[in-house]
């Protein structure tokens, strides 16, 4: 039995605690800082599209990746490299295309724009090798930059994976051949961090990798935004009218969010980006889709306009999904009803909503049934 006398002096403290992972209210305004100091200049601090995709994904999973940060220390041949690799060939093979007068790829130009991309295909990966990039539009700087995450081989195997590649990359050219017919790709790794543009109320950073325009059809230029995926099935990301699966009179949820309604943590990345560029040019935002590298494929949202031209803007892929939408034959329920313009102005709000959560302290795990594969955070009891 405990000695009575070693209790002396000992009280139950009683004082209230937070729940776990909520934080104290004098510590909420430090989770999103509104400044970042650089060469001893403060900048406002931008929000990138990826950012607000990993704070949809998991509010804690952002907290970690954000303001913990883990940083690797050894050169690996992964994922990130890999799409680092690819987003670069696609840059330089695009640039290329400029240079020597084709801009695009048309059907009659596949075997001349073949031969580009294997040219634009070797600089990128001396460039890798080196680690510094030298062609294109950084080859008349005197210091060219660093390349961080680059795709270095280290044995034959890898050097094999990475000649594997240049096939793929021809199946994209063949690809592009026939995709938007009307439509020029004309920017690429696009940065908005020194545009002064905000979205859902807050300034917007990051990097689009394409944007694709088509001329003026009296609603000024007609885009669409593309972000390249290098690693997951772009059928994931396919964004169909959520209101073909609505019941007459039936509203969609207040917090709706592409994928949401899936248990799929949202991809609105494109989504964002399409409202930022009609906010800076007054142009009309056609579509936001991702283009999966390696099969190819196209998928995510676009106007009917899209989808009802001729020839067809997407005549190899189906996951481009209209807006509105065609109940054709599969399971939806009826004709959806949501324009692609209000499918932008729904997402931002529902943005909005999310990022006012963030700034008010809400880090609490709050995973989709995607979002855990690639978390840090092994042990997380939310873990899915």
């Amino acid at each position: 039995n405990a000695d009575a006398a070693g209790g002396v002096g000992a009280h139950i403290d009683d004082v209230p605690r937070l729940p776990e992972h909520a934080l104290p209210r004098e510590l909420r305004p430090y989770v999103l800082l509104p400044q970042r100091c650089i060469n001893g200049r403060p900048l406002t601090r931008t929000l990138s599209a990826s950012q607000v995709e990993n704070y949809l994904a998991c509010p804690y999973r952002w907290f970690v990746n954000s303001r913990v940060v883990t940083r690797r220390l050894d050169v690996e041949f992964g994922p990130i490299e890999r799409g680092n690799f690819s987003h670069d060939v696609m840059q330089r093979f695009y640039e290329r295309l400029a240079e020597c007068g084709l801009v695009r790829v048309r059907p009659q130009t596949v075997d001349a724009c073949i031969e580009q991309m294997d040219i634009a295909f070797d600089e990128v990966r001396a460039d890798h090798l080196r680690g510094k990039y030298t062609h294109g539009k950084y080859a008349a700087e005197e210091r060219p930059r660093a390349i961080r995450g680059a795709l270095v081989p280290l044995d034959e195997l890898e050097r094999m994976r990475v000649d594997a590649m240049r096939e793929q990359f021809h199946e994209v050219v063949r690809h592009e051949a026939d995709l938007l017919p009307i439509y020029e790709p004309a920017r690429f790794e696009y940065s908005f961090d020194k545009q002064g543009v905000t979205y859902a109320g807050r300034p917007l950073g990051g990097r689009i990798d394409r944007i694709d325009v088509a001329p003026d059809a009296g609603s000024g230029k007609r885009f669409v935004v593309i972000d390249y995926k290098t690693g997951a099935n772009v059928d994931a990301m396919a964004c169909p009218d959520p209101t073909m699966q609505l019941d007459e009179g039936e509203q969609l949820a207040a917090d709706w969010l592409p994928g949401r309604d899936r248990d799929k943590a949202p991809k609105v990345q494109t989504l964002m980006y399409a409202t930022a560029l009609e906010r800076m040019t007054g142009g009309s935002a056609q579509g936001a889709v991702y283009y999966g590298l390696r099969g190819p494929s196209i998928a995510g949202a676009v106007s009917s306009a899209l989808t009802e031209c001729e020839p067809s803007a997407f005549p190899l892929d189906k996951k481009a999904c209209p807006y509105p939408g065609v109940k054709g034959r599969s399971r939806v329920k009826r004709d959806g009803d949501m324009e692609f313009p209000e499918l932008l102005e729904r997402v931002e709000r529902g943005i909005a909503r999310e990022l006012d959560a963030l700034e008010s302290g809400a880090i609490a795990p709050r995973p989709a049934s995607d979002s855990c594969s690639f978390c840090p955070l092994t042990m997380c009891e939310k873990r899915r």
